[in-house]
């Protein structure tokens, strides 16, 4: 039974009390009446906020607008409440892939943490089933031992895989069935081409839904064919399709990657990606998503409610708490976000407005280059531009793909993203390395000089970039924990190419105080 009154001013006095009991409670000395708070340590109180959620589960729009304090022309007050506790100064930084390895040589999954869990399902979730019987069995299994134990926790571990990476395994069903085709069409001489198969009785769906997907085959006359197909899957209607199975079809064929009949994949519903809202992708961008600047901006508006005590998550409170965010960071990328939100997409309508951004491809990207198949990766992103001109992201990983082969194209591509609003380490970096390709070096520097100077204001962000003696001929691609170095490594390296021992010295003494913050 509620213990609140359902509505109106009997409710809210309890709620407005509540809330002035919340905000009057501050760490390190927590309110010794509150039912909630313990002694942890002599002298020290601690809770699990849990004023926080019942202010969630009860609050109402009415009682916030009643607090405001009306100053004449429209204008209006309105309290600033406390938001829920960061992270502890003295904590190690949240890393999603640090925590998933600590786990990895642990065989129990229930002594897992539960970032190693979400990890491990979508792990599974995205790969393709291979044909083979006892590795099909084998990662069924471990799928199995994973929604287990979510559930144990106080997780949905149906709703994990359906709403939470639901668009990762429509994303995934997509490449796996149309990029066999691309690659035949990149190398048909390749000795492993013979083997490649589309997941089966996928490929029959994709072209019956591709072949009524006019604007995704409108792409063919600017990109070539594969490719146009490509984003078709990963991005178009078939996607949309796909998204729509993985919340309607039977829990096993989703996990099994069990194809639809013709019928029934143009019954279900498509799904509207511009208006999807969903809780467990926000779930699953908070414990698998390190970088807020990665995350998608639903994801961060649920996050200021969820600290803000106006969104309860769906999960325990206390899974919750194994990371807890900045709300000072959160309003700086919220804020960045909004910015930026006009420059994105020049169409709302090709915008997916879930995680699904240029950014998301970039995985498949890197593993195509990576197996010598540089002009897959170009052609997606190609495509991706085609789709999404306006999106800066699109515009830095196209111009990256062709770096090496065609710097002057490449460099404006980052100069388009520039334009865009990117400011970011990557973009900076992607320039200064097409100017030195072009010979170009002090203009490089420039770009250096520019980007030092915001030094602190740019986030730490890992990345993919071209190591400095990268070339058509021998590409190497470097794996980086942040990419702001790699810019400040560049200018020193356009000293030493220089000769100029003492503008080599002078860079390195700049990366070195950067770095620590001076």
């Amino acid at each position: 039974m509620n213990p609140l009154p359902p509505s109106g001013p009997a409710k809210e006095i309890f709620v407005r009390a509540l809330r002035e009991f919340s905000d009057s409670c501050q760490p390190p000395a927590l309110k010794p009446t509150c039912p909630f708070s313990t002694e942890t340590h002599p002298g020290v109180r601690g809770c699990g906020e849990e004023c926080m959620d019942l202010l969630a589960s009860f609050e109402s729009g009415e009682a916030a607008e009643r607090t405001e304090v009306s100053l004449g022309d429209g204008i209006a007050l309105r309290p600033r409440h406390r938001a829920r506790r960061g992270p502890d100064p003295s904590a190690r930084a949240f890393d999603a892939s640090e925590l998933r390895l600590l786990d990895d040589d642990e065989k129990d999954v229930t002594k897992w943490r539960t970032v190693s869990l979400i990890s491990e399902l979508r792990k599974q979730a995205v790969t393709s089933p291979t044909l083979d019987a006892d590795r099909r069995a084998a990662r069924l299994e471990r799928l199995g031992e994973c929604f287990s134990e979510l559930d144990r926790r106080g997780f949905d571990a149906e709703l994990v895989l359906r709403e939470g990476l639901g668009l990762a395994i429509a994303v995934s069903i997509g490449i796996a069935v149309v990029m066999p085709e691309v690659i035949r069409s990149d190398n048909p001489d390749a000795p492993e081409v013979a083997e490649l198969e589309a997941p089966e009785g996928w490929l029959d769906l994709f072209e019956l839904v591709f072949a009524g997907d006019s604007r995704s085959r409108l792409l063919e006359a600017n990109v070539p064919p594969e490719a146009a197909r490509l984003v078709g899957a990963i991005r178009g209607e078939f996607h949309r399709r796909l998204a729509s199975w993985t919340m309607n079809a039977p829990l096993r064929e989703v996990m099994e990657w069990s194809a639809p009949t013709c019928e029934s994949i143009l019954a279900f519903p498509a799904v509207d990606l511009s208006a999807a809202r969903r809780p467990h992708e926000w779930l699953v961008a908070r414990f698998l998503t390190t970088y807020l600047n990665d995350w998608p901006t639903f994801a961060l508006h649920y996050e200021w409610e969820w600290v803000h005590a106006r969104r309860l998550p769906p999960c325990p409170t206390k899974e919750m708490a194994i990371r807890r965010i900045d709300v000072d960071e959160l309003g700086r990328v919220v804020a960045e976000r909004a910015v930026n939100a006009g420059a994105e997409m020049s169409d709302p309508a090709q915008s997916s407005a879930s995680s699904l951004t240029a950014n998301d491809y970039v995985p498949y990207a890197v593993s195509a280059i990576k197996d010598g198949r540089r002009s897959v990766a170009t052609s997606l992103f190609q495509a991706t531009v085609e789709l999404a001109p306006g999106s800066a992201d699109a515009q830095n990983n196209f111009g990256f793909c062709i770096l090496l082969d065609r710097p002057n194209d490449a460099l404006a591509a980052f100069e388009e993203a520039t334009r865009l609003g990117d400011d970011s380490a990557r973009n900076a970096g992607n320039r200064m390395l097409a100017l030195i390709h072009l010979g170009r070096p002090t203009t490089a520097l420039e770009v250096a000089e520019r980007f030092a100077r915001r030094y602190s204001e740019v986030p730490r962000h890992p990345g993919w970039m071209w190591s400095p003696t990268a070339s058509a001929d021998e590409p190497e691609l470097l794996d980086l924990d942040d990419v702001r170095a790699y810019v400040l490594d560049l200018a020193v390296l356009i000293a030493e190419q220089a000769g100029d021992d003492a503008l080599a010295d002078r860079w390195r003494a700049r990366r070195a105080a950067l770095a620590e913050g001076v």
